[in-house]
């Protein structure tokens, strides 16, 4: 599935959001609410998925930097070689 960048960037603080909304609502409603916990764990559980999202992104991400510096650090020492031969 295709998701436009503005959407895929801002995807970790939609959910981030909604969690907080969650507990802010329990919080809010106090817990003499029927559905006081229920709210407590959808936002934890909403606020966890975002933690998680930002997490991989950033693990992937740190990746592909590690790995297109090392290929620009072979080509520059490859250049350096051949220019000092």
């Amino acid at each position: 599935m295709v998701v436009s960048d503005g959407v895929y960037y801002r995807i970790p603080k939609f959910w981030l959001l909604v969690g907080f909304a969650f507990v802010v609502l329990g919080l809010i409603a106090g817990p003499d609410y029927k559905w006081f916990w229920a709210h407590m764990v959808l936002g934890a559980l909403c606020v966890g998925r975002s933690w998680q999202i930002s997490y991989q992104r950033r693990k992937v991400n740190r990746r592909r930097h590690i790995a297109v510096l090392s290929k620009t650090q072979k080509l520059e020492e490859t250049a350096f070689r051949e220019a000092h031969k």
